[in-house]
């Protein structure tokens, strides 16, 4: 997991945006397919609305903070961004510059950024 690299719009190994890395874990994890998005563009407001209708849709239900579940993350003002939950109390995600990074939900830089956890109903 750690050999992972940030690449917009990349959904296949070693190469990821950050959804198409939790899409990985995600189906790695549960073994089930999920929805694809393209690249969560934050200065689109349309991507990020499509976005967030589809984390709130019948195939998505909100949960509480748990492993398993993928975490919804506002970045710079905009629903942009996600991680995948590795325990109830933190979470893996990529980004550009950081690459791979486990973030506990607590820590300051990232408490208020996050919107939601969700999985996957189907």
């Amino acid at each position: 997991m750690m050999n992972c690299v940030y690449k917009p719009t990349a959904r296949n190994y070693p190469f990821f945006d950050c959804y198409g890395f939790v899409k990985w874990l995600y189906e790695r994890e549960h073994n089930v397919e999920i929805c694809d998005f393209d690249y969560i563009d934050p200065n689109d407001a349309e991507n990020e609305k499509y976005f967030i209708e589809s984390m709130n849709s019948l195939n998505w239900v909100k949960v509480l903070p748990q492993k398993g579940a993928i975490v919804a993350l506002k970045v710079d003002g905009h629903i942009s961004h996600c991680g995948y939950m590795t325990s109830k109390r933190e979470f893996v995600h990529i980004m550009e510059k950081t690459g791979v990074a486990r973030i506990k939900i607590n820590n300051p830089l990232w408490a208020d950024c996050i919107v939601g956890y969700y999985k996957w109903s189907n």
